[in-house]
């Protein structure tokens, strides 16, 4: 589905939802369309995503550009993306119509309203774009064929980055916890990959939150600088004990914890 990632590129960022039981005219409709509520939301409110994340220890910069025309077959921007930040230059692309289509699911949080979903979707690009122009995407190049162990960490931790603070921003609760983590399982790695890919956006959100909330978001670049080894996909627990101690020898300016937004 994400076949483009097969290409190294310096980081990405993608939204996804299932086409499957549209009509192809339905299809290409809402990948192409426009929503007036959407766009207006998302272009009136970029003042207020910035001091936002800047509130949380962000220095999130004024010079990005929300883009809404998105041709079906733009290059580098898969079909069924939501939204995406390419991983250069300073555009984030939108779906709107697409976008406000999800939203209106609530899919895949539940007990969220129209708004927040999209608010969420304009910080998790950009938190991505912020890391881009922060770190160079902490040199993550998505390395490894799709499906891979290395190209599965490194999407991990990447998306997990960007969900969880987007989630914290708009106070939407993610469904799962530190319990949801997978157990240990070195017998059966294939099984562990899967469990880790079918829940990509909201686990990697769990395995990051207690090192961004212990160190604050100066330790983005180090989590991007060190996805999880293949060993500690089996057993994230040990991954999160080996960032906390690195993360915890490295400058004191790495040390600032996450204030909950106001």
């Amino acid at each position: 589905m994400n076949s483009f990632l097969n290409k190294a590129i310096p980081c990405t960022v993608i939204g996804v939802v299932s086409y499957l039981g549209y009509e192809i005219g339905d299809f290409i409709h809402l990948r192409t369309g426009h929503s007036e509520q959407v766009e207006s939301r998302i272009t009136q409110n970029k003042s207020r995503y910035i001091q936002e994340q800047k509130a949380i220890g962000m220095g999130q910069d004024n010079y990005f550009k929300f883009n809404f025309d998105v041709p079906l077959l733009q290059p580098n921007i898969p079909e069924d993306a939501v939204a995406l930040y390419p991983g250069s230059g300073n555009t984030i692309y939108v779906r709107s119509l697409l976008l406000e289509s999800k939203a209106e699911d609530r899919n895949p949080y539940p007990n969220t309203t129209f708004e927040q979903t999209i608010d969420a979707t304009a910080h998790h690009e950009m938190i991505h774009y912020y890391m881009a122009q922060t770190c160079g995407c902490g040199g993550i190049t998505l390395n490894g064929a799709e499906g891979s162990p290395e190209r599965l960490s490194q999407k991990l931790i990447a998306e997990g980055v960007a969900e969880y603070l987007s989630l914290k921003l708009t106070h939407i609760k993610n469904p799962l916890t530190e319990n949801d983590i997978p157990v240990a399982d070195l017998s059966n790695l294939s099984s562990q990959l899967e469990q880790i890919s079918s829940k990509l956006y909201p686990l990697g959100a769990v395995v990051v939150q207690p090192l961004l909330d212990q160190f604050g978001p100066d330790s983005m670049c180090h989590l991007y600088d060190h996805p999880p080894t293949t060993l500690e996909l089996l057993d994230l627990r040990v991954y999160q004990d080996r960032m906390t101690t690195e993360i915890k020898s490295k400058p004191a300016k790495l040390s600032h914890p996450i204030d909950s937004p106001q």
